[in-house]
């Protein structure tokens, strides 16, 4: 007999001796492999299937390396990641503003300039010298946005070849709504100062030559004002150098030779 049928073959039907079959007594049905004689499965004899069963996971999968994107998201270190990119775009908006700002306030910088300046009289007695001079300070403020608030403002005037302070003066203080323009006119004649024996042969040697040299040093605390934005208060300083006089013989008038000095303007703190 073929192994293949007989395990197709259906089991054979047992009949008491004492039973008929017949039509009265129908001989009982035959169950299925794995089924009961009613047609409902054997739970004994089929394994329970599922209709979506799930999908094995494995444990490199529970370790797969997340897409780049999601390191702000998951992940041991996203919180340090978060915070960077926080900090990045923190950044770029203070930078933004930033511009803006300066594209529409434009802050320019006061500039000075010694229109004129005159000095006369000038004598010496022992290492002092003493002299008349008066210089007129053009302050500009080019900014078409900005007013400079001047707090204090100090002239002084020097003799650059040894550093002495020969005089000083201070102005009032003042506001200018720019682009606009302010005069000062500051007194900076000086009497007894001591220049030292040094001092006293440069300065004489320079007039004798028929040029003298000095300067004129600014310093000012300057706020910028914008509608209600303010900036705080800053020293600026301005140095004017080259300021040169000529002398003749028999005349102690020195005439002024470079008229409308740009004097070189900085931040000093």
């Amino acid at each position: 007999m073929n192994p293949a049928a007989a395990e197709t073959a259906e089991p054979p039907v047992v009949v008491a001796d004492n039973q008929q079959v017949g039509a009265a007594n129908p001989p009982p049905a035959r169950a299925r492999a794995g089924r009961q004689p009613n047609g409902i499965p054997d739970p004994a004899a089929e394994p329970l299937r599922l209709n979506n069963p799930p999908a094995p996971v494995y444990a490199d999968e529970m370790h797969r390396r997340l897409p780049c994107w999601m390191v702000f998201f998951e992940g041991p270190n996203a919180w340090f990641y978060r915070s960077f990119l926080v900090g990045i775009l923190f950044f770029l908006l203070i930078s933004s503003f930033a511009l803006i700002g300066w594209m529409l306030l434009h802050p320019v910088f006061p500039q000075f300039h010694v229109a004129d300046a005159a000095l006369a009289a000038v004598k010496f007695s022992g290492t002092r010298a003493t002299g008349t001079c008066r210089v007129t300070v053009f302050v500009d403020n080019t900014s078409p946005h900005l007013t400079t608030i001047f707090e204090s403002i100090e002239i002084s005037l020097i003799y650059p070849s040894t550093r002495t302070i020969l005089s000083e003066t201070y102005a009032f203080p003042f506001a200018q709504a720019g682009p606009n323009r302010t005069t000062i006119r500051a007194n900076l004649s000086f009497s007894g100062v001591d220049l030292g024996a040094d001092g006293v042969r440069s300065m004489k040697q320079d007039i004798d030559r028929g040029s003298l040299t000095l300067g004129v040093w600014i310093r000012a605390e300057v706020k910028f004002r914008n509608w209600k934005w303010r900036v705080g208060s800053i020293a600026m300083d301005g140095y004017c150098s080259g300021l040169s006089f000529q002398f003749t013989s028999g005349d102690d008038h020195g005439m002024f030779l470079n008229p409308y000095l740009l004097c070189y303007t900085y931040i000093s703190r």
